[in-house]
């Protein structure tokens, strides 16, 4: 029986977080067996950007390649701090889908339990040519790690962020654009999707 495919997306507000290491892995070894791939988020880096936007006349197209371009250099500080592997090569992802061989980067020193395969992906490469995405504010990397998860066949995405979701809340809610973007509900359709306060204490995880 193949293993289930999880997209992971975790917050950009999380890499500042000291015990995220912890509590990642602590969250990790209590998920069911599958493989994880990590979609990071453009956190500080993205918020700064939106707030020099005007006073440096950068179009919202500038802004979304510029948002990319963070999450890129986010997933490899994630690889470091989770010390997990990661790859933006799209034929090393499907390899390691397909048989779980580790893509390019060395070998995380921490051991991960056999039932899991776990990589972080850098999709900034794949989004940028893709034309069917919007470039604008109302698309930010919650949405970005759904719709990655369509493009592989992944039917489950998992929002690792900084605070508890909502009351109220749902995946194809609208009206709660402090939480996900606005356009979330439209490319969360057809996915499982669940959230984890990875900042709470880690019995609670």
């Amino acid at each position: 029986m193949t293993p289930s495919l999880k997209i992971v997306k975790l917050g950009g507000s999380l890499l500042d977080f000291p015990n995220l290491t912890l509590n990642f892995h602590h969250w990790l070894t209590r998920e069911t067996a599958g493989r994880h791939i990590v979609i990071v988020g453009g956190g500080q880096m993205v918020e700064e950007i939106r707030q020099r936007q005007v006073a440096l006349s950068w179009s919202d197209e500038d802004c979304h390649e510029r948002a990319l371009m963070a999450m890129r250099d986010n997933s490899q500080i994630a690889a470091k701090r989770l010390d997990l592997p990661w790859t933006d090569d799209q034929a090393s992802l499907h390899r390691w889908i397909n048989d779980q061989t580790i893509p390019l980067n060395p070998t995380p020193k921490r051991t991960i339990p056999s039932k899991m395969a776990t990589l972080i992906f850098d999709s900034s490469a794949m989004a940028s040519v893709d034309l069917s995405l919007p470039k604008c504010w109302d698309l930010t990397s919650d949405s970005l790690a759904a719709w990655f998860a369509h493009r592989i066949g992944a039917r489950e995405l998992i929002l690792l962020k900084s605070r508890g979701a909502p009351k109220g809340w749902r995946p194809l809610s609208q009206g709660f654009e402090d939480w996900v973007d606005p356009l979330f509900p439209k490319f969360a359709l057809g996915l499982k999707v669940t959230s984890v306060n990875l900042r709470a204490p880690r019995e609670n995880l």
